[in-house]
C-alpha cells in the first residue's frame, strides 16, 4: 500500500523567504552534485511546522545572543544504502553545508528509500513526522509506503529496543573510559568518552523518535536533542567560552584522538567533560525509562531493566585503586602471612627439637 502523493504538503509560503531561496538551492544543488539517484527531499522539523526561531538580543553585559533554528532537509536515496553510499554521502552533505550561498545554518542527512519506506512500514515515529509534518521540496516518481499507525504497545517495544541496543554500547564505552582514565591512557579515555557520549545521545533520540542521525558529530545531535528538551542545554551549556571549549574538544575527539601522533589531552579538561557526562547518563537513562512506561503504564518496564554496568559516580570512581593495585596489595599481604606461618613453623619445630634435647640448646 502506498501513500496518496495529493495529500503531501508542499506549499511553502510559511517559510521565510530566505529560506525558500535556500531550499531551492540546496534542491538545485543536490541534483546536480549528488553522486546517487534522488528519490525524495524533504523539509522537516522546525521551518516545516513552522515554529522556528530566528531571534537575537543583547545580554546584560553588552553580548549578544543570537539563536537560529536549523533548516532540517532529508534526502532519500534510492535503493539500499551500500558502503558507497555511505562512505561518500556524509561527505557530499558537509560540503552542501558549507555553502556560502546558504543563509541560514542547514542540518542535511540522507536515508536509503528501502530503509525510508521499511521504517514507516514499522510506524516508526520520526518517519511519520516526516512525511505528515514535512514539505516534499522533490519527487523522483518514488512510491512511498503507507505509515503504519503505531499503537502504544507497538512503540514501546520499538523504544525499548532502540533504547536497550545503544544504552547497552554506550555502557560498554563507559567501561572502557574507566580502564583507560585508571590507567593515565588520556588520550583512548577521551576517545571513549566521545564514543559513550554519542551513543547516549543515540540512546534518547532512539528512545523519543525511533531515529538516530547519521553522524558522529556531537553538536549536530545537541541539537536534535535540543528540540525534544532544552534541558540538554544546562547540561552541555553552550553560552560561557570555558564550557564551548570543552565540548568542541569532546566533539573533535572521535578524529583526533585517533590521528593527532602529539594529541594532549590536559587532566581537568577530562575530568570537567567526564563530569557532565555523569549528568548526561543519568538524565538520558531516568527520561527514556520514564517515557517507555508511559506508553503502557501498566507494564512497568523500568522495573524490569538491568544496567549492564553501574551508571557513573565519577567522584568515587577517581579514588579507586587499580585492580592490578589491589591484587599487589593482596598478594603482598599473603605473603607477609606466608612469612608468619613460616616463622612460626620455625619456631615450633625449634621448640620440638629443643624437648627433644637434639636444639641448639641441647647440643
Amino acid at each position: 500500500m502506498t501513500v496518496d502523493k495529493s495529500t503531501l504538503k508542499t506549499a511553502l509560503d510559511h517559510v521565510p523567504e530566505p529560506i525558500q531561496e535556500d531550499l531551492a538551492y540546496t534542491v538545485e544543488w543536490l541534483k546536480e552534485n549528488c553522486p546517487f539517484d534522488v528519490a525524495m527531499i524533504w523539509l522537516y522539523g522546525s521551518y516545516a511546522r513552522g515554529d522556528y526561531i530566528d531571534e537575537w538580543h543583547v545580554l546584560d553585559d553588552g553580548m549578544i545572543s543570537e539563536y537560529r533554528s536549523d533548516v532540517d532537509v532529508l534526502v532519500v536515496i534510492h535503493g539500499e544504502v551500500t558502503d558507497a553510499i555511505s562512505d561518500k554521502m556524509p561527505c557530499v552533505l558537509m560540503t552542501l553545508q558549507d555553502q556560502e550561498e546558504l543563509s541560514a545554518p542547514l542540518h542535511c542527512i540522507y536515508e536509503s528509500a528501502a530503509r525510508f519506506n521499511n521504517a514507516l512500514s514499522r510506524g516508526e515515529y520520526f518517519y511519520q513526522d516526516v512525511i505528515t509534518e514535512g514539505m516534499l521540496l522533490y519527487d523522483d516518481n518514488f512510491e512511498l509506503a503507507a505509515p503504519q499507525i503505531i499503537t502504544p504497545a507497538l512503540r514501546r517495544e520499538l523504544s525499548s529496543e532502540y533504547f536497550e541496543r545503544f544504552f547497552a554500547k554506550a555502557s560498554q564505552f563507559h567501561r572502557m573510559f574507566d580502564c583507560s582514565y585508571l590507567h593515565n591512557f588520556l588520550s583512548e579515555a577521551m576517545h571513549n568518552l566521545h564514543q559513550m557520549t554519542e551513543l547516549l545521545f543515540a540512546s534518547y533520540l532512539a528512545t523519543f523518535t525511533l531515529y538516530k542521525p547519521r553522524t558522529h558529530e556531537l553538536h549536530e545531535l545537541r541539537s536534535e536533542v535540543k528540540k525534544l528538551d532544552c534541558h540538554i542545554e544546562q547540561i552541555f551549556p553552550s553560552i560561557e567560552e570555558q564550557d564551548t571549549k570543552d565540548f568542541d574538544f569532546l566533539c573533535a575527539a572521535y578524529v583526533d584522538s585517533r590521528y593527532i601522533a602529539n594529541y594532549v589531552v590536559q587532566p581537568e579538561v577530562l575530568d570537567r567533560l567526564a563530569a557532565k557526562v555523569q549528568i548526561f547518563q543519568h538524565w538520558v537513562h531516568k527520561e527514556c525509562l520514564k517515557a517507555i512506561d508511559e506508553f503502557v503504564p501498566e507494564e512497568n518496564y523500568s522495573n524490569g531493566y538491568e544496567l549492564y554496568y553501574p551508571l557513573m559516580d565519577f567522584e568515587d570512581f577517581k579514588v579507586k585503586p587499580l585492580i592490578e593495585d589491589l591484587l599487589k596489595e593482596s598478594e603482598r599481604k599473603l605473603e607477609e602471612v606466608r612469612k608468619k606461618v613460616k616463622r612460626i613453623e620455625n619456631e615450633e619445630l625449634q621448640r620440638k627439637l629443643n624437648d627433644a634435647g637434639q636444639g641448639d640448646d641441647g647440643k
